[in-house]
C-alpha cells in the first residue's frame, strides 16, 4: 500500500506509491526463475494498492482476503507507505480526536493513514494497530509488516488482542514480525534524488 495523493491537502506526498510499486517489483523478482536464481518462492501473488484505490475498506479487505487464503506454509508481507501518526505527535494541522472515546487516545496508538482520512475522523477513518493486529494474528503462516511512515515505532499489537490460548500458542510457532521506518514520535522522509521515501 502506497499513498502520496490524499484527499487531504495537506497530506500529500510525492513518492510513497511509487515505494509500493517498488516492493512489488522485488518480490516479483523472487518468483523469476532463470539460470542464475533459484526461485524464493513457489509462488507470488502481489496486490498493489496506490493512491486512490488505498482507500481504509480496500485495504482492509484486501488483508481479510489474504489472510483467509493463507496456508501454514505461506508468508506475508503487508508493506505500508504514506502517513502514519500517534498519540504524541501529530502530522501538521490534523488534530487527533478518538470521538468514542470522548477524544482520548489510547497509549502508544498507531495510525496510518488511507487515501480516505478526513480530518477530524482519525479513528474512524485511518487504520489502527490494532485493526492490523487483530487480523494477522488470525493468520496461519509467517508474516511480515514494513511500515515505511513517520511514528512506525510507536506499532504494537496490543495485549488485548486475543484471550485464546491456542492461538497465541500458533503465533509464537510461526512468528509476526515488524519492520518500521522510524521511532515512536521520528518523522519519516522523502528524498527527491531516488524519488522514494523512508
Amino acid at each position: 500500500v502506497g499513498v502520496s495523493a490524499y484527499q487531504v491537502e495537506k497530506l500529500k506526498l510525492k513518492f510513497a506509491h511509487n515505494d509500493a510499486g517498488r516492493v512489488k517489483e522485488v518480490f516479483e523478482q523472487q518468483f523469476a526463475k532463470n539460470e542464475v536464481h533459484t526461485a524464493l518462492f513457489d509462488e507470488v501473488d502481489v496486490r498493489v494498492l496506490q493512491n486512490e484505490t488505498a482507500t481504509k475498506e480496500r485495504v482492509l479487505r484486501e488483508l481479510s482476503d489474504l489472510i483467509d487464503r493463507m496456508s501454514p506454509r505461506d508468508s506475508a508481507v503487508l508493506f505500508l507507505a504514506g502517513h502514519g501518526f500517534d498519540d504524541k505527535e501529530r502530522p501538521p494541522g490534523l488534530l487527533l480526536a478518538d470521538n468514542a472515546r470522548g477524544g482520548a487516545l489510547r497509549p502508544e496508538c498507531y495510525l496510518f493513514a488511507p487515501v480516505d482520512c478526513k480530518e477530524g475522523k482519525e479513528f474512524e477513518t485511518c487504520i489502527s494497530d490494532e485493526e492490523i493486529g487483530q487480523m494477522f494474528w488470525k493468520a496461519q503462516g509467517q508474516v511480515l509488516i514494513i511500515l515505511d511512515t513517520c511514528r512506525s515505532g510507536a506499532f504494537q499489537f496490543g495485549k488485548a488482542l486475543t484471550t485464546d490460548v491456542a492461538l497465541r500458542v500458533g503465533r509464537a510457532k510461526f512468528g509476526i514480525q515488524v519492520f518500521a521506518a522510524t521511532d515512536k514520535g521520528q518523522d519519516a522522509h522523502e528524498y527527491t534524488t531516488s524519488h522514494c521515501g523512508m
